[in-house]
């Protein structure tokens, strides 16, 4: 039986910088460059899914692995996937991973507002990763309290105690302590915000 650690290793966003471009510097005419042809675009977005090599993209986004080599290379150049790793072929062959070099990518009108929207966009990521840490301690111990019966009962639903459900065996509802959880994680830091 996986850990709640275990079960959302997989899901969470490995990389959450955000990246922010004022539309009038020359940086941003590198960036909407590389982002004009079609085939870059989807293999951007095939990253944001799931970063994967230039092969895996390349099936992804039906095209051939040297055309897909060709735009990563040009959406690398521009700052936008970065390799995030290696992975070996069949024959033992190297392969280079990419993933998105930042998330999310924002683009604003002029320089004024570049920086108070690159701070809003870190308060966004930062509370949404404060909550999401809160969700897991409240998950985790939940499943520490509850000795695994917190997996059971979740995989199972909450039918009701009369019909057969598998439930927790502390008669904990843990759908309703894990908002409650988020509830009072998001509180926390609406407040620490405001000091």
């Amino acid at each position: 039986m996986s850990s709640v650690f275990e079960r959302l290793a997989g899901t969470v966003a490995s990389n959450e910088r955000p990246r922010v471009i004022d539309v009038d510097d020359t940086e941003s005419d590198e960036v909407l460059d590389a982002l004009a042809a079609e085939t870059r675009r989807g293999l951007l977005r095939s990253t944001f899914d799931r970063p994967g090599t230039a092969s895996a993209l390349a099936e992804r986004v039906d095209t051939s692995v040297q055309n897909a080599h060709y735009h990563l290379k040009t959406l690398e150049e521009a700052g936008l996937v970065e390799p995030a790793g290696v992975s070996y072929s069949e024959k033992g062959n190297e392969m280079t991973v990419y993933a998105p070099a930042c998330d999310p990518l924002v683009f604003v009108g002029d320089a004024e507002r570049r920086r108070p929207v690159r701070e809003a966009v870190l308060d966004a990521v930062g509370g949404v990763g404060l909550v999401s840490l809160g969700g897991l301690a409240v998950a985790w111990g939940l499943e520490t309290l509850d000795g695994g019966g917190v997996e059971r009962a979740v995989a199972v639903g909450s039918a009701g105690v009369g019909d057969g459900a598998v439930g927790s065996p502390v008669g904990i509802d843990v759908a309703a302590v894990f908002v409650v959880g988020c509830v009072v994680v998001a509180i926390v830091v609406a407040v620490l915000s405001r000091c």
